[in-house]
């Protein structure tokens, strides 16, 4: 919801009154009502009532005006106002936070996949690209971006398999599989499941040298020969060169870049400090001693170098073979992406070859890799002829000769064997200069699909581009104090509380300025006024928060943060701080704009909302 609140001053009356006006000084400030008082006549009466700061908020900020000039029992110079109570808005709960901020495990496998579109009448889809997907039959899942693979038993496929209870699938009758299926539907005499076997048949393994391979083997604990490849616990490792010898990162670090390159449109990152527990470890003081020259360091993906203002250093990435080439659920899936005009990153879909579809372009693309049997693949991709340069990492519209920038980056793996996911503890270790870290989330995760599913309950054609995850440690502290603060008032009654996912739409220039400092509207100015309070807005309609995000190239983002609403009354324009709540003897926690069915929450106190994720969408 845009950045909202106002930079303007409450409108306050002026001059002198005369002996029989009675002014209701602002009922939410005492320090206002000793102002007010002391700026009437001598016969001028207050009523004490109002020094206690209540409020009516069922009322407009103009009646509100009219009922403090209200003229009760006037007689000569002894003035008695009616006194007037604040009701408190209902306790209304849309999207719930749970308490220890663990997400739901939620079924991946209807992961909703770019739409596979129908093959042009005069191409024959290719079936020898048909595979069944190696890392669907793992126990960690298939979590590639886009996955043109049928998700079965490659046993099953193989006719191999002798499980009376296969975890995997025996069939084809998924969401996921059906979208594939569809692709073949018109062509007879043609069984999948043979080609499927037959391709995977076909499958040989083409030596390409051991140098920066990790052996398949050694993550298994099952290589006994003398093996000239790298042993390793994962599939991926990550290396600095440090002077003849190349040196691991730390494990978390290793995580964090295996994340951060996945993902195509990261180029250049900073890198976490190491961890406290192994900075003294034998096997990291060298790397340790090194990093301390300098207190930033980043990682050039595109050069692959680790450099500070001074020093600039090599280093690698090993992994286990394509998995375009190993028929193994270890090998590497590797994604390939193109670039659109607004800096967004799309993983290769389906296009056209000599007399082929190809129902998978960017596996077509490691395969020419892998095989070097071409540097440039011409190909048709919605009618429009492409030139794609394997080599150098481009491709060309051979109509209109515009360019575009290719990457090739991996699947990225779990770091972690769980199904649910807690916020905070995913957080890496921050260097001492940097107070957040925008963490990718994967789009097949549950955390992906949880909330990519709250924005679209009020928007449900959005295309999610990207979604972050924000770790800012000071903010999460201070955050996470208050809400112990008032779970302590209010009786451990979490009810009270009222945690919420709510959404604030946003300008792309200031979200490292949220990240950094959180939502401050004195800051970071205001697109809408200050309607029901000088503070900064909420909603738990993501249709409205959209009409108050900033498009880019159609390109749109939206914060979604957790919000300790707390008890709630009506605001108005004039409240600088929520009013007295006479049932617990505090303010409110928050303003709203409807007393049953609020969908604006102003929020006053910084340290009561956190900015969880920036989610940027387009709208369909």
């Amino acid at each position: 919801m845009g950045n909202w609140g106002s930079t303007s001053s409450a409108d306050r009356s002026a001059g002198s009154q005369s002996a029989s006006t009675v002014i209701s000084p602002s009922p939410y400030s005492l320090a206002a009502a000793a102002h007010s008082a002391g700026s009437h006549s001598a016969s001028s009466a207050i009523n004490p009532a109002n020094q206690t700061g209540l409020q009516s908020t069922s009322a407009s900020a103009s009646q509100s005006s009219s009922l403090n000039r209200q003229h009760i029992n006037n007689s000569g110079n002894n003035v008695a106002i009616k006194p007037y109570t604040v009701k408190a808005a209902q306790q209304t709960v849309k999207h719930c936070v749970s308490s220890d901020y663990v997400i739901p495990d939620l079924q991946t496998d209807n992961f909703e996949q770019t739409q596979i579109v129908n093959a042009p009448l005069n191409f024959i889809p290719d079936k020898f690209g048909l595979r069944a997907c190696p890392q669907y039959n793992s126990k960690n899942g298939c979590h590639a971006t886009l996955c043109r693979r049928y998700h079965i038993c490659l046993f099953w496929a193989k006719a191999q398999c002798t499980s009376n209870n296969c975890d995997y699938a025996h069939d084809f009758t998924s969401y996921h599989n059906t979208l594939l299926w569809k692709m073949f539907s018109n062509r007879r005499s043609f069984d999948i499941r043979e080609c499927i076997r037959d391709n995977h048949r076909r499958m040989r393994f083409k030596k390409q040298g051991s140098d920066g391979q990790i052996c398949t083997l050694s993550i298994r604990n099952r290589c006994t020969r003398d093996c000239s490849k790298v042993h390793a616990k994962i599939p991926y490792q990550w290396e600095v060169q440090l002077a003849d010898s190349w040196t691991k990162f730390s494990r978390s670090q290793t995580y964090y870049l295996e994340e951060m390159f996945s993902r195509p449109d990261s180029e250049e990152i900073e890198l976490p400090s190491m961890e406290r527990s192994l900075q003294t470890h034998p096997a990291f003081s060298k790397f340790y001693s090194f990093l301390s020259k300098s207190k930033l360091w980043f990682v050039n993906f595109e050069t692959m170098k680790l450099h500070s203002q001074h020093i600039c250093m090599n280093i690698r990435r090993l992994s286990t073979p394509s998995d375009i080439m190993v028929d193994i659920n270890l090998a590497t899936r590797w994604i390939w992406y193109w670039e659109d005009d607004s800096g967004s990153w799309h993983p290769y879909t389906d296009g056209a070859s000599e007399k082929f579809y190809i129902i998978s372009l960017s596996d077509q693309m490691e395969y020419e890799k892998i095989n070097a049997r071409s540097q440039n693949m011409q190909v048709k991709i919605s009618g429009s002829p492409y030139s794609i340069n394997i080599m150098d990492m481009y491709q060309q519209n051979k109509d209109t000769n515009k360019i575009r920038k290719i990457r090739r980056r991996p699947s990225c793996l779990p770091s972690k064997q769980k199904h649910d996911t807690s916020f905070s503890s995913q957080f890496f270790s921050l260097s001492e200069n940097r107070n957040f870290l925008r963490h990718p989330v994967r789009a097949t995760s549950s955390e992906f699909m949880y909330i990519k599913g709250l924005l679209q309950i009020g928007m449900r054609s959005i295309r999610v581009a990207t979604m972050e995850r924000i770790q800012n440690n000071h903010l999460w502290k201070a955050y996470q104090n208050k809400k112990k603060l008032l779970l302590s008032i209010y009786k451990n009654d979490a009810s009270l509380i009222n945690e919420q996912y709510l959404f604030h739409g946003t300008k792309h220039g200031v979200i490292d300025l949220i990240c950094s400092d959180s939502f401050d509207w004195r800051l970071f100015g205001t697109n809408v006024g200050n309607v029901h309070g000088k503070g900064t807005y909420f909603t738990n309609d993501s249709r409205l928060s959209n009409s108050y995000s900033e498009s880019k190239l159609g390109l749109k983002a939206v914060f979604v943060a957790f919000v300790l609403v707390g008890t709630m009354t009506r605001g108005n324009k004039d409240m600088e701080i929520p009013p007295q709540n006479a049932e617990f003897g505090r303010c409110f926690d928050t303003t709203c704009n409807d007393d049953f069915t609020p969908n604006i929450f102003v929020k006053y106190n910084k340290d009561e909302y956190y900015p969880a994720y920036i989610v940027k969408y387009y709208e369909n």
